[in-house]
């Protein structure tokens, strides 16, 4: 199963990614900003 989550780089998008990554789902993050949404996949794999 993949979950599908826009706007993941701030507020409740963000927040979803975050429950689905501790979970261990398999994640499709879509962002206007790459260069946040590269650090953010940094800070999950410091968070899961």
């Amino acid at each position: 199963m993949r979950v599908l989550i826009t706007g993941a780089t701030s507020g409740i998008g963000y927040e979803f990614a975050l429950t689905y990554a501790k979970e261990g789902k398999n994640l499709v993050l879509v962002a206007r900003d790459s260069k946040k949404l590269k650090n953010i996949k940094l800070d999950f794999k410091k968070k899961v």
